[in-house]
């Protein structure tokens, strides 16, 4: 009997065995077949990732348009907001802009926040390292001190409709070359182009009433300049120490010169005065070494020249 028990329980033991086996086999080939066969997951991720760059790519380039537009506008708001200014009767007067500093080329719009701008203030561009300023054709007046100091420009053009420039607008331009000036131009005040060291040439306005003091004081490279028939009176100091000058003739109209207009106009050779100067002040023509003068016989000019030891000769 108990060799029988003993028997049995190795069948039972065998069989238990022979059951968990097979179990586990079962178990493996389920879970080999319910995965994914290899590769199979990375392609859908990387179709995935195809699906959502052309749907990134297809919005940014919907986006770029719109992007682009937005920041042309805000271009143009920033360079218009770049200026300060004040309303003046129907226009807008520039009175400064921000980035003086920084920007090589300034071009001043014709139109602020529907403003056409008509005046440039005193001091708008003062000591601006531009190389170059445009103001519109709507311009009228250019104020006081309105671009001295800006060295660095070389050329200047004034608008046809401007009618007046201030005392010293163009002060110390020692860049300025050459200027344009229309005929509309009825007034060029105090000092206006006072040390614009290397202006070689001005063409005045045929509407020019008078020019004032200082108005190109030690412009010492000018060496053409022609003064129209309009003016009646040269003020004081007005081209001393331009030593580049060589001949002028005054016109018919100009009756009073004023003191030391000439002086230190050391390349002076040759000045035309009129019968109609009646009036010449003190030192006039000091230091014009080289200077003779051509009056006409019997004028307060031939009187001035024998008073103050200048060469003369009598014109036709």
């Amino acid at each position: 009997m108990t060799e029988k028990k003993k028997g049995s329980g190795t069948i039972i033991i065998c069989v238990a065995l022979l059951v968990v086996v097979i179990a586990l086999i079962v178990c493996l080939i389920t879970g080999v077949f319910s995965k994914k066969k290899p590769g199979d997951e990375p392609e859908a991720d990387a179709a995935e990732e195809v699906v959502d760059e052309e749907a990134a790519d297809d919005g940014e380039k919907d986006a770029e348009p719109e992007a682009e537009a937005a920041e042309n506008d805000e271009a143009e708001e920033d360079d218009e907001a770049q200026f300060t200014w004040n309303p003046v009767d129907d226009g807008a007067e520039i009175t400064g802009y921000n980035l003086s500093g920084k920007d090589k080329s300034i071009v001043v719009p014709d139109d602020i926040d529907g403003h056409a701008v008509t005046v440039i203030g005193e001091n708008a561009f003062r000591s601006s390292s531009a190389e170059s300023i445009t103001i519109p054709d709507t311009v009228t007046e250019i104020k006081n001190m309105a671009f001295t100091e800006c060295g660095n420009i070389t050329e200047f053009t004034i608008p046809e409709k401007v009618t007046s420039i201030g005392d010293r607008a163009f002060n110390k331009c020692s860049g300025l070359t050459g200027i344009t000036i229309p005929d509309s131009v009825e007034h060029i005040g105090i000092g206006a182009f006072y040390q614009c060291k290397n202006m070689t040439s001005v063409v005045l306005p045929a509407g020019l009433g008078a020019i004032e003091p200082r108005t190109f004081f030690s412009c010492k490279s000018l060496t053409d300049i022609t003064i129209p028939e309009g003016v009646k009176s040269i003020g004081d100091y007005a081209f001393s120490e331009c030593s580049g000058l060589t001949e002028l003739v005054i016109p018919d109209q100009v009756e009073s010169i004023g003191k030391q207009t000439f002086k230190k106009c050391t390349g002076l050779t040759s000045v035309v005065i009129p019968e109609s100067v009646t009036s010449i002040g003190k030192d006039a023509f000091k230091d014009c070494g080289n200077l003779t003068v051509t009056v006409t016989e019997g004028s307060y000019a031939e009187g001035y020249c024998k008073d103050n030891e200048i060469a003369f000769e009598y014109g036709n």
